[in-house]
């Protein structure tokens, strides 16, 4: 099946329905990925919540760097200004 968008989304990936916490997705290589929380529907709430997504990548097999969560305003850190973290 091919996507009319060609790009993959929360609502293709989920049918429609609601999804626990969204992002963006960086492949450095097929076994390491870059996580943020930047989403304009489903992005984590807190930092808790984005450790969890972040957490449940590494439980997955795959190395995580993460982009972290800024509590000052409240809300993921992009990819762009700020170092990621290794989760181990």
């Amino acid at each position: 099946m091919s996507l009319e968008s060609g790009v993959i989304k929360h609502t293709n990936l989920t049918g429609g329905a609601p999804a626990f916490s969204g992002g963006e997705l960086l492949f450095l290589d097929p076994q390491t990925v870059v996580v943020n929380g930047c989403s304009g529907r489903y992005g984590p709430r807190s930092a808790q919540e984005l450790d969890l997504v972040v957490q449940a990548f590494a439980n997955s097999g795959y190395g995580v760097w993460s982009m972290g969560f800024d509590d000052e305003v409240n809300r993921p850190s992009p990819f762009v200004g700020v170092l990621p973290v290794w989760v181990s």
